[in-house]
C-alpha cells in the first residue's frame, strides 16, 4: 500500500504542469496505470458519495469518478468546477472548458451532480434522509449536541491575498473527528468520507461553499481565517457569506495580534504525524502583486491542488497532536474567532486589518517587497470605501486614517499600476499579448 501510495504521488508530481488525458481524474489515471491502491480508493470514495448523496452507484461510478484527485496521504478530493480548474479534472459538464466528454453531457448532468453534491454536503453534519434508506431525514442538532459532535469539517482557502482587496478562488473541505465541539480527539482516526475541491469562480462551487460555512450544525476549523472569512463576506461573486460556527484553530495556539504561522506550527508536530506530506516551506513568487497580476493561473497544476488538499493533512496533524492553550481546548479560540467575524462588519475593523498589513519595517523591506506590499494595501483600502462607502460609521475621522495608511505606501506603487474601482487584476503577461 505505501508503494502504491507513492507511485500515485510520485507519478503526478512527474507529470508537473503537463495536462493529462482530457476527461481523466488523476486517480482514475493512476487506476488505468494499474495502482490497486488508487482503484480501491476511488470505489470506496464514490460508494461513499452515492450512499451519502442518494445517487445509484452505477450512476456515481460514471459521472464522480473522472471528478476525483487525491491528496499526497492518497485521501480523495472531489473537484467541483465548470471546467479549468484542476489540470486533467473535468467539469461536471461537457463544453464548460473540461471535456467531460459523454458521461458529462450536457446541463442535465451538471444539474444532476450540482443536487447529489449538495445533498452528500448535508449529510457531514447527518441530515441524509436518503442515504439512511427510510426516506426520512434525520432530526436537526440540538445546541447540546452541536456541543459534542464526533465530526467537524477542516477548511482552507487558496487564491490572492485573501481579505481587503484580495480574492478566493480555491475552496478545500475534509471531514474530520480530531475536534469534537472545542475538545481535542488525539486519538481520532483519519476519515474515509471524500473531501471537496471546490473553484470559487463558477455557481456550483460557491453554492456547495455557502452551504458548507453558513450550517451552525457543523463546525468549520481553519487555520488563519482572518482573510478568509473577509473575502466570504465582501468578496464579489461569494454572495456575501455568513459563516457560522466556525472556530480559527489557529489562535488556540497564539492570538490575533502575533499569529503563528503553520509552517512553524509543523516544526513541533512529531514527523510520524506528517509521514508522507513534502515540505510545507515551498518558494513562491510574489512579484506579479506589484504589478495588480494574479500569482496563481488556472487551470492548477496536480502538484499545485495536492499543495492545497496536503494543507487539510497538515492542520488535522496539528491538531492531533499539539495541545492548545491555555486550557487544552479551543473555547479561547472559538471566543476570540467570534470577535474576529464581528470585525469584519465595521469600518473601525476593517482599517484596523488594513493598517496591519503596513509593517513597521515598511521602509526598509526591499524595493520588490514594498511595492508588492503597497499594492496589496491599496486594493485593500479601495474595498473598504467599497464595502463600507455609504455607511455613517466610516466617518471623517477613519476616512483620513485610511488616507494615511495610502500615503505611507503609495510611493511604492509604479505610475503604470491601476488599481479599478471593481478590484480587477491586471491581465497576465501572456494574456496582453
Amino acid at each position: 500500500a505505501a508503494e502504491s501510495t507513492g507511485c500515485c504521488t510520485r507519478a503526478r508530481r512527474a507529470q508537473g504542469g503537463r495536462k493529462a488525458a482530457r476527461g481523466v481524474g488523476w486517480a482514475a489515471m493512476c487506476t488505468a496505470r494499474g495502482c490497486a491502491l488508487a482503484a480501491t480508493t476511488v470505489r470506496a470514495a464514490v460508494a461513499t458519495f452515492a450512499q451519502r448523496s442518494g445517487m445509484p452507484v452505477a450512476r456515481a461510478a460514471t459521472l464522480i469518478t473522472p471528478l476525483i484527485t487525491v491528496s499526497s496521504l492518497g485521501h480523495p478530493f472531489i473537484v467541483i468546477s465548470d471546467g479549468g480548474f484542476v489540470d486533467g479534472v473535468p467539469g461536471i459538464a461537457a463544453g464548460a472548458g473540461g471535456g467531460g466528454g459523454a458521461a458529462h453531457g450536457g446541463t442535465a448532468a451538471r444539474a444532476e451532480i450540482a443536487t447529489a453534491a449538495r445533498v452528500f454536503v448535508q449529510s457531514l453534519h447527518g441530515q441524509h434522509g436518503r442515504a439512511r434508506g427510510d426516506g426520512a431525514a434525520a432530526p436537526a442538532p440540538t445546541r447540546a449536541t452541536r456541543r459534542t459532535t464526533g465530526a467537524s469539517v477542516l477548511a482552507d482557502f487558496e487564491g490572492e491575498m485573501p481579505g481587503w482587496g484580495g480574492e478566493l478562488r480555491c475552496a478545500q473541505f475534509m471531514l474530520s473527528t480530531a475536534v469534537a465541539g472545542v475538545t481535542r480527539n488525539p486519538r481520532a482516526p483519519r476519515t474515509t468520507v471524500p473531501g471537496l475541491l471546490l473553484d470559487l469562480g463558477t455557481g456550483p462551487g460557491v453554492e456547495l461553499c455557502r452551504r458548507v460555512m453558513e450550517e451552525a450544525a457543523l463546525a468549520k476549523l481553519i487555520w488563519g481565517a482572518d482573510g478568509d472569512l473577509i473575502s466570504l463576506r465582501h468578496q464579489a461573486g461569494l454572495g456575501a457569506m455568513r459563516p457560522r460556527r466556525v472556530i480559527d484553530v489557529q489562535l488556540g495556539y497564539s492570538n490575533t495580534q502575533r499569529r503563528l504561522g503553520m509552517a512553524s506550527m509543523l516544526g513541533r508536530v512529531p514527523g510520524s504525524r506528517l509521514s508522507g506530506l513534502p515540505s510545507k516551506n515551498i518558494k513562491s513568487n510574489y512579484a506579479p502583486r506589484r504589478h495588480n497580476r494574479r500569482c496563481l493561473s488556472y487551470p492548477m497544476s496536480p502538484a499545485l491542488a495536492c499543495y492545497a488538499m496536503d494543507d487539510l493533512h497538515r492542520i488535522e496533524a496539528i491538531l492531533l497532536s499539539q495541545k492548545p492553550f491555555p486550557n487544552g481546548n479551543f473555547q479561547k479560540a472559538k471566543s476570540a474567532t467570534r470577535k474576529v467575524i464581528a470585525s469584519i462588519e465595521t469600518p473601525a475593523g476593517a482599517l484596523r486589518r488594513t493598517e496591519r498589513l503596513v509593517p513597521q519595517n515598511f521602509h526598509r523591506m526591499s524595493e520588490e517587497d514594498q511595492a508588492v506590499t503597497a499594492v496589496r494595501v491599496a486594493r485593500g483600502i479601495k474595498h473598504v470605501e467599497r464595502v463600507f462607502g455609504s455607511d455613517a460609521r466610516l466617518d471623517n475621522a477613519l476616512r483620513t486614517r485610511l488616507a494615511d495608511v495610502l500615503h505611507r505606501v503609495a510611493p511604492a506603487i509604479a505610475p503604470s499600476v491601476i488599481i479599478s474601482d471593481d478590484l480587477s487584476f491586471a491581465p497576465d503577461i501572456s494574456d496582453s499579448e
